[in-house]
């Protein structure tokens, strides 16, 4: 009985994502996905999105409601046990460095996510694809797959001064690159490498 409708509200939602500029897909899964209960799966992208926020916008703008516009999407895969999450973002700055950085930050968020290299955030190529696809278990859990704690879709300008920003983004920035060079290095040579850089800091 609920087939029809949830199509027509697919295809409407779907209509209305295309039309918008988004630069970014992304899908951040749990290490157990399958085990994960579902308040410490929203817990911990709730956390990923505020760090985002906080590194994008700093602190007082955050509490003063600047986020970076997203709309995001809880998915439970073809088990239906399976929680993950996709979204569609438009941080307005470099796609690329921000795609590691969130990248960076999903590994760091808690022991519950998967690493750097497994996560896949990207920018975005072909807008059509990537609603179709964060819109592929509509049919399956209606709206509810829509995650609106963590989903801001109005895009509040930032007052945070250009200083600090350039400080928060530095010093992501050395987080992301140690964590890009150490995903080119041999598996065998990582803990090495990983000590030597804990003994530097």
């Amino acid at each position: 009985m609920t087939y029809i409708p949830n199509r027509n509200q697919k295809e409407a939602l779907a209509d209305w994502l295309e039309n918008k500029e988004w630069q970014v897909f992304g899908t951040i899964k749990h290490t157990e996905g399958q085990n994960i209960s579902n308040y410490k799966s929203e817990a911990t992208a709730l956390s990923f999105f505020n760090r985002l926020d906080l590194l994008y916008h700093g602190k007082n703008q955050v509490k003063a409601g600047a986020r970076i516009p997203r709309i995001v999407f809880k998915h439970k895969g073809i088990c239906g046990t399976n929680l993950h999450y996709h979204f569609l973002a438009t941080p307005n700055t470099d796609p690329r460095q921000f795609c590691d950085n969130a990248r960076c930050i999903w590994d760091d968020t808690n022991g519950f996510t998967l690493g750097f290299q497994q996560t896949d955030i990207r920018p975005v190529v072909h807008a059509p694809s990537a609603v179709r696809y964060i819109l592929h278990e509509y049919g399956k859990l209606g709206a509810d797959t829509l995650f609106l704690p963590a989903t801001h879709l109005a895009y509040n300008h930032s007052g945070s001064k250009p200083i600090h920003l350039m400080r928060r983004l530095l010093k992501q920035s050395q987080k992301t690159s140690r964590k890009i060079e150490l995903a080119t290095e041999p598996l065998f040579m990582r803990p090495f490498l990983e000590g030597l850089r804990d003994a530097e800091h």
